[in-house]
């Protein structure tokens, strides 16, 4: 089983890539070239995460990530075996008022 790690630089991903092992993981963050943010690269890491069975998006949340995972599931949907996995937080479900927050949440929100 090989798996696409998007944000396997920050905590999450690390404590994700020490459980599965990193020679299962084949990592995406902008210290290895790829930014997620950089919507003009969503196809190219797509098309690199050809070999990969499982996604797993572990980074902060922004609207690019939703963009990435909805052209992930165009690619994949009816591929038997691949399947993608969001890390989510609740924050979808609270009410905070700050511009931040509200923002945060919208984009947890999209990710359910």
């Amino acid at each position: 089983m090989k798996v696409a790690l998007v944000g396997h630089t920050g905590q999450i991903g690390m404590e994700i890539s020490s459980i599965l092992g990193n020679d299962k993981i084949k990592g995406y963050s902008r210290s290895t070239g790829w930014d997620v943010s950089n919507v003009a690269q969503h196809q190219s890491m797509i098309d690199d995460m050809d070999d990969c069975d499982v996604f797993i998006d572990a980074s902060s949340a922004r609207w690019e990530n939703t963009k990435l995972l909805i052209k992930l599931y165009q690619n994949w949907k009816d591929i038997n075996g691949k399947q993608i996995i969001v890390i989510g937080s609740d924050a979808a479900d609270y009410d905070d008022q700050t511009i931040e927050g509200i923002q945060y949440a919208a984009v947890k929100a999209a990710h359910k």
